[in-house]
């Protein structure tokens, strides 16, 4: 709000508009606009705001050399950004290698995570950092002091290593000092144990073809991970089968809504080949 006074009640933000995603770090602040771009503001003292420096900003500033995102989190001191070409771009605190490069030397602009792509979701605890590629699977790095990166041991990790026994990922959440992923077959595994909550629907290549138990297809919706629309189709003819061309949606997990005729609103979880 460009001073430094605390708020009790909630508070416009003068001159942020076009915003579609926001994320909160330790101490700064990030938003992604409709345009690709992002801002960030509030404490600097490592670099999390991604502006070349380490100079706090009361005010958005514009975060230089990304144009692209889609997704954005924030860690205590570092923050990551998912570009629309399925890579990530990563900054700020890395004394406990949360920015997967490798080192422990922090940065204060934006770097891309090398050999890291496919990526469909990203998330940042508080010195840690996990991310799920499109074949469902998980990978983590950065402090695992408390064995929140789930690789067994306590040992940091500057690199990104593969989460073992998760194959099938749609969602994932990094406390302070865990992490959570929700798995299409199992539910919610937290260090190993499952809550058995969810389904795997179907696997396709191809070509999504479902039929339903009464009623007639309405209109049908897929979504990706994040709660994006990839696509939606009114249905006017009455049929109980649905065929939808995939092969223009890129490998990875969704959600797929269909409703029908009688007044039910079917979610499955689907993966694409």
């Amino acid at each position: 709000t460009g001073d430094t006074i605390n708020k009790s009640t909630p508070t416009i933000i003068n001159g942020l508009t076009n915003v579609t995603k926001i994320a909160s770090g330790g101490m700064h602040t990030l938003a992604l606009l409709s345009d690709g771009t992002i801002k960030s503001w509030g404490d600097n003292i490592y670099g999390e705001l991604g502006v070349g420096d380490t100079i706090d900003r009361h005010s958005p500033v514009t975060v230089p050399g990304i144009t692209n995102a889609i997704e954005i989190a924030g860690g205590s001191y570092h923050s990551i950004a998912l570009l629309s070409d399925s890579t990530i771009k990563i900054w700020g605190h890395n004394i406990y290698g949360e920015l997967g490069l490798g080192d422990t030397i922090n940065r204060y602009s934006p770097v891309t995570v090398p050999g890291i792509t496919k990526v469909v979701a990203i998330s940042a605890g508080r010195h840690h950092t996990i991310i799920i590629l499109s074949d469902g699977t998980v990978k983590a790095w950065g402090h695992n002091g408390f064995g929140q990166l789930g690789i067994g041991g306590t040992n940091n990790n500057r690199n990104p290593v593969t989460v073992p026994g998760i194959i099938d990922a749609i969602a994932v959440s990094s406390g302070g000092w865990h992490s959570l992923a929700l798995n299409s077959k199992t539910g919610i595994q937290e260090n190993n144990i499952y809550n058995k909550a969810f389904t795997m629907n179907s696997i396709f290549s191809g070509n999504i073809k479902l039929t339903i138990p009464s009623g007639y297809i309405k209109e049908y919706s897929i979504y990706n991970v994040s709660g994006d629309l990839i696509l939606t189709q009114k249905e006017y003819s009455l049929k109980r089968v649905l065929n939808i061309d995939a092969s223009a949606i890129k490998p990875g997990i969704y959600f797929l809504k269909i409703q029908t005729s009688d007044g039910i609103i079917n979610t499955k979880i689907i993966k694409i080949l």
